[in-house]
Order: C-alpha cells, then sequence, then structure tokens
C-alpha cells in the first residue's frame, strides 16, 4: 500500500513540473506581441492615467502574476522555487512514509511475539513449534525419555530477537506439545527463572563453584531422576545446567550407567555417546574435573567406596610458574647490569595465591613463598628459571574439594590461572599428582608449558587434629585486598598453633566425638 502510495506521488510530481514549463513556455511567445501594444499605449497616455493604471495593476493579482511570467528573471526564479518545493515536499514524503513503514513492522513483530508467548503459555498443541529458538536453545534428545537443553531463560549470544522468555515459552512449548502433564525439568544451574511457565515441573540443585555435583549429591540427583523415570514409562526428565554441556553430561553418564540405560556400564563410554549426540568431542563438552567425577563414580559402579577419614594437607608444589605477567620493578636502588638486560621472555611469570573451597566456600588462602631475590615489599612474583614454587597448607581438608590458582596483577587484579575438584576419598597415598591436562584452564593454555604438574602431598590426619578442625568452624574468608603489596601466609601461624586455633572457644575440650560424627556423616551417602 505505501509502495503504490509513494509511486504515485512521485507521478503527480513529474506531471506537475511538465505542466509548470510548458505553462511558462506558452506565456512567453504570447506576451510578446502584448509587450509591444503595452509600450505603444503606455506613450499615448496621460500622467494620470498612468497613475490609475499603475494602481489597478497593483491591485489586479492576476496582473501581477502576467507581469512576473513576462519577466524572464522572474519566471525562471518562480519555476526554480516550485520545482525545489516538491522535492522537499517528495523528500519529506518518502522519510514519513519509511518511518511509518518501519513503526508498522516493529509493532507487528512486538503482537506476534506476545501471541506466542500468550499461545505457549496456554499450551496451544495447535502452534508450530519455535525452531530458532530451539535450536539456540540447544535442546537435544539422549535417549527418547531423557532430554537436554541448556539454561532454558537466557538471552541468545548469537540472535538478538530470542529473548530469555520466547526461549523459556519455546522451550514450555515443546515439552507441552510432546510431553505434557509427564516431563519433570532438573536445574543443576544456580539461575532461577519463572518455573509457572514450566507448570512448576522443575527441581533446583545447586552446588555453586564447584565443576560436577559433589558425591553424595550426585546420588541424591541419580536417585531423584531414577524414580521419576520408574513412576510412569511415559514420564521423561529434562536437565540442564548453565550451558547444558559440562554439568549436565557428567550427571547424564552417571545416570546411563547407574540405571543401565541403553545398555552402557562404563561411565566413560557414555560420556562419548552423550557427545556424539551434541554433535562435539568429550574433551569440548567437559573440563578436566567433570571427567574426574566420571571416574570416580566409575570406581564407585566397580564397589570401590571412597575411603572416609579426613586427610592433613601439608602443602601444594607447583611444578613452575606460568607466563601470566612481567616481573614489577624492583623496589631496591641498586640493581643489577646483569638482570636489567635479560631477556623478557624470562622475565615472564605470575604471582600466585591458592584458594582451598569446601561445600562451595573459602576456607584457606595462601601465597606462595617468598622469593630470595624480592623484599618484603614487594609481591611475590615468580618466574620460570625460579624452579618448583611451594604453598605451604597445614590444614585438614575431607569429602569434595575444589582448588583454585590466581595470579594476582600490581595493579590488583586477580586473574584464575587454574583449578581442580577432587574427592578425597580417591587419591592416592602421599601424593596427588595433577598434569596439565588434568587441571581446568591450564588444559588447553600456551601460558602453562606441555610438562606443567601440580602436586598435592597428603598425610594420614589423627582424630585429635581432625576434632581441632572441626571445632574451629569455618575459616576465615582470607581474601587479599586490591592495594595490599605483602601477601599473607596463613601456614606458619597454623604450624605454630596446630593445625587450626581454638582460642575461639577457650577452655573446650578436644574429644574424638566431633571426629566419629563426621565420618558418619559422610558415611551415610553410601550406605
Amino acid at each position: 500500500m505505501w509502495g503504490s502510495l509513494l509511486s504515485s506521488l512521485e507521478k503527480a510530481g513529474d506531471a506537475l513540473t511538465d505542466r509548470a514549463t510548458a505553462h511558462v513556455a506558452h506565456h512567453r511567445n504570447q506576451e510578446q506581441p502584448d509587450q509591444q501594444q503595452q509600450q505603444e499605449s503606455s506613450i499615448q497616455t496621460t500622467g494620470s492615467n498612468e497613475d490609475q493604471n499603475t494602481e489597478g495593476n497593483n491591485n489586479n493579482p492576476l496582473q501581477n502574476w502576467r507581469e512576473r511570467f513576462t519577466d524572464e528573471k522572474k519566471r525562471e526564479e518562480l519555476t526554480s522555487t516550485l520545482i525545489t518545493s516538491w522535492k522537499n515536499v517528495e523528500s519529506f514524503s518518502k522519510r514519513a512514509v519509511d518511518a511509518a513503514r518501519d513503526a508498522a513492522e516493529r509493532e507487528r513483530i512486538r503482537l506476534q511475539l506476545q501471541l506466542n508467548k500468550r499461545n505457549a503459555q496456554i499450551g496451544d498443541p495447535n502452534l508450530p513449534l519455535d525452531v530458532e529458538a530451539l535450536k539456540d536453545a540447544e535442546v537435544v534428545y539422549i535417549t527418547d525419555r531423557i532430554i537436554t537443553t541448556s539454561h532454558p531463560s537466557l538471552q541468545s549470544a548469537t540472535d538478538g530477537d530470542i529473548t530469555p522468555d520466547r526461549k523459556l515459552n519455546a522451550v514450555a512449548h515443546l515439552l507441552q506439545r510432546r510431553h505434557g502433564g509427564r516431563y519433570m525439568v532438573w536445574n543443576m544451574s544456580e539461575l532461577e527463572y519463572d518455573y509457572s511457565v514450566l507448570d512448576d515441573q522443575v527441581l533446583t540443585y545447586q552446588f555453586p563453584g564447584s565443576p560436577s555435583p559433589p558425591l553424595g549429591l550426585l546420588l541424591k540427583l541419580l536417585l531423584s531422576i531414577e524414580s521419576w523415570l520408574k513412576a510412569d514409562q511415559r514420564n521423561v526428565a529434562v536437565l540442564h545446567c548453565l550451558t547444558g554441556r559440562g554439568r549436565t553430561s557428567t550427571v547424564l553418564a552417571a545416570f546411563l550407567c547407574w540405571t543401565n540405560e541403553a545398555g552402557f556400564n562404563d561411565p566413560n563410554i557414555a560420556l562419548e555417546y552423550i557427545a556424539h549426540c551434541r554433535r562435539t568431542t568429550v574433551e569440548n563438552l567437559t573440563i578436566p574435573s567433570q571427567r574426574r567425577y566420571v571416574s570416580y563414580f566409575s570406581n564407585m559402579l566397580d564397589g570401590v567406596r571412597p575411603s572416609q577419614p579426613p586427610l592433613l594437607l601439608k602443602r601444594i608444589i607447583m611444578s613452575e610458574a606460568p607466563k601470566f605477567g612481567k616481573r614489577p620493578p624492583s623496589s631496591s636502588t641498586e640493581q643489577d647490569n646483569d638482570s636489567a638486560n635479560s631477556d623478557k621472555k624470562s622475565e615472564l611469570g605470575c604471582a600466585p595465591y591458592l584458594q582451598i573451597f569446601k561445600a562451595g566456600k573459602l576456607v584457606f588462602t595462601t601465597a606462595a613463598s617468598m622469593n630470595y631475590s624480592q623484599s618484603k615489599e614487594e609481591l611475590p612474583f615468580c618466574t620460570p628459571t625460579d624452579g618448583p614454587i611451594s604453598f605451604p597448607i597445614e590444614t585438614v581438608v575431607q569429602g569434595d574439594i575444589l582448588i583454585r590458582c590466581r595470579h594476582l596483577t600490581r595493579k590488583g587484579q586477580r586473574i584464575s590461572m587454574f583449578r581442580a575438584a577432587f574427592h578425597t576419598g580417591y587419591i592416592p597415598p602421599k601424593v596427588l599428582r595433577l598434569t596439565k591436562a588434568q587441571l581446568d584452564g591450564a588444559c588447553n593454555d600456551n601460558k602453562f608449558k606441555d610438562d606443567f604438574f601440580l602436586d598435592m602431598i597428603f598425610e594420614a590426619c589423627d582424630a585429635s587434629m581432625a576434632s581441632k578442625h572441626l571445632l574451629s568452624g569455618d575459616d576465615p574468608d582470607l581474601e587479599i585486598e586490591e592495594n595490599k603489596t605483602e601477601m599473607h601466609n596463613e601456614a606458619a601461624s597454623r604450624r605454630a598453633t596446630g593445625t587450626v586455633s581454638n582460642e575461639s572457644k577457650p577452655g573446650q575440650p578436644i574429644t574424638a566425638s566431633a571426629y566419629d560424627s563426621m565420618l558418619h556423616r559422610d558415611s551415610r551417602f553410601w550406605d
């Protein structure tokens, strides 16, 4: 409609311009005899008649119009003004039509989205599926009763038209259309959304900061999914985390073997099958810590229970410093010439510090041992030429543990270099070595050498030491402040006063009952 209107206006403008040009030419030819007659009559008239004629001409609009066309200069000015005015009108009309067309299109899209949302909420099975939103949500059927998806209520990273509401409604519409009243969703992210769109058929399992569910929580998840699927042969299970990849795939690999679904009995093979369903590789689908927990579950299926007693983590040794930044300038006034002329690559390194997490909470922080060539006012910066880097720990750990190593820049910026999640019940005696390929973040980072590794040194922990650790409660959250120039090392005070100080509760006896209680709480997941 708008296009035909614009075309009609353009044709009318061209016709008007042609008519105006022809009219001017016609009057030019006719006015030449009239001009000669007027000149002869004007010579014979009296002064009074001239005044009367002049006054009459001024009051006659038609005569004024004719005179303007008689003057060639005025005629050209009038024609130019007319053409310019029409072009302005034409340009303004075109802009107005374009703006109206865009506004109408935006309103049409808005109304269509509202209609889709309303129809999806009422579960109209006759509506077509929103294929684009479902592709963005990465909805995949692992089996005919197990479905995976990414978080269903996140803005698309590639398509601005796929909003969180649109994606959530698309997933809800799919489930209502194919499995109405027969689906349950397990949310394994820490990000909740409007569960009413999914008829409140959502169970939330949170384990913040952990790449994989802790082993105890993993068993609860498996039992929950198994109970739902056994309740009715038509029931389906929908699992998602934030990306629908690592956490989701770890749980599903364990579940396929737990229930012998599709004939799987090896979690690692099940993980390869899930990666094949998603058209990717196991390495792109999961990270090392998640694959480590898949191996733990494989041990459980083989009847190997995790060892329950806590362990004393004495220290952690990093084979060498990864190259995350340049050595900061020395604060001393005397500097060696050889150091000033050293190769830039030898000056690359990091200022590392370690953090230990238990159940999503930070329980311990320590910096690397000070380098002999640095003063106390400088950051503990380490380079590959310094050799192995030691982190004194001297703390008790038990169960699911997460270790994270960060680099602290001179401006106070924290950069995560690598992390690793493990369970103390499945580590070898004395030393747990994790290679570059077994560390999250480091496995694909060329800042680490290929032979990089991390050694964790453990010792057996007696009942008295474990009780001290339990009675102390959670350790303070020893965050490193941005403007701090000296890293606080907690290990020295721990060695001086025992593993954990008991000064916060003076006079309280240390008994083995707390130690036994801890073992009992952990064993209930396996009995």
